[in-house]
């Protein structure tokens, strides 16, 4: 998620023909079920956090009428918040 913090805020790099690469990272680290092996005592939340904020800034910077990346974004976020099942994506509750 650094990596991806360094290439947005890298003025003189052309992210958009990139973004279907670092898109589904971003997303990952916000809505996977289990992103550290101990959950219980690693700081999962705040890469949840670190992520969202990047995520944001690529809605700022990158969302066009064209590409509807905003709204994309916000789909996938409604779909994981209303996910009931286990199967389906999820935020852990840990």
């Amino acid at each position: 998620m650094r990596v991806v913090k360094s290439l947005l805020h890298n003025q003189t790099l052309n992210l958009e023909k990139y973004l279907h690469d670092i898109i589904p990272s971003v997303d990952t680290c916000i809505v996977s079920k289990q992103l550290c092996v101990r959950p219980e005592s690693d700081n999962h939340w705040g890469l949840r956090d670190f992520a969202a904020r990047s995520m944001a800034q690529v809605c700022r910077n990158f969302t066009s009428s064209s590409n509807n990346i905003q709204t994309r974004m916000t789909r996938v976020f409604s779909k994981a918040l209303m996910s009931n099942t286990a199967d389906d994506m999820s935020l852990a509750s840990v």
